[in-house]
């Protein structure tokens, strides 16, 4: 159930062969089509991943490190599991929080990848500051397949 060497390296070889190609636009075009035709092939996979999320704020670093894992072959409503939260058991407003979280958000993977290339590219800048004054954010989060 898990990626393979090839999946799990087609994103990062796929944008530097699209950035090294950039000069010729028919190859480009190729390497494009052949990423969006593996990624529509691709589907959905399970995997459990751990995100740590480190917060500077005036009293000091707080940092949050949680594990979940996502089997799509579960029922709908119980294919994410939250295993841990600062390596304890969850609580259940832990998990309350976890499901709510997760019922908005889009299941990442590499199958995503030919909806994403489809449109036009569009670029984005967020200038905001979501957390006021001498607060900083930052969210590192690691996969690991099933």
């Amino acid at each position: 159930m898990g990626l393979s060497a090839r999946q799990g390296l087609a994103l990062p070889v796929g944008a530097l062969v699209l950035v090294l190609l950039a000069g010729t636009p028919a190859r480009a075009d190729a390497v494009l089509d052949r990423l969006r035709t593996e990624a529509a092939k691709a589907g959905v996979r399970g995997f459990e991943r751990t995100t740590r999320k480190a917060k500077t704020t005036p009293k000091g670093p707080v940092t949050d490190v949680r594990v979940d894992r996502f089997d799509p072959r579960a029922a709908a409503g119980r294919q994410w599991t939250l295993l841990s939260v600062n390596g304890r058991p969850p609580t259940p407003t832990d998990q309350g929080e976890h499901r709510k979280l997760v019922s908005s958000l889009r299941v990442p993977g590499f199958y995503r990848l030919s909806a994403i290339l489809a449109g036009e590219p569009e670029r984005r800048t967020d200038t905001s500051a979501p957390f006021g004054r001498g607060v900083r954010q930052t969210s590192e989060t690691k996969f690991r397949p099933l």
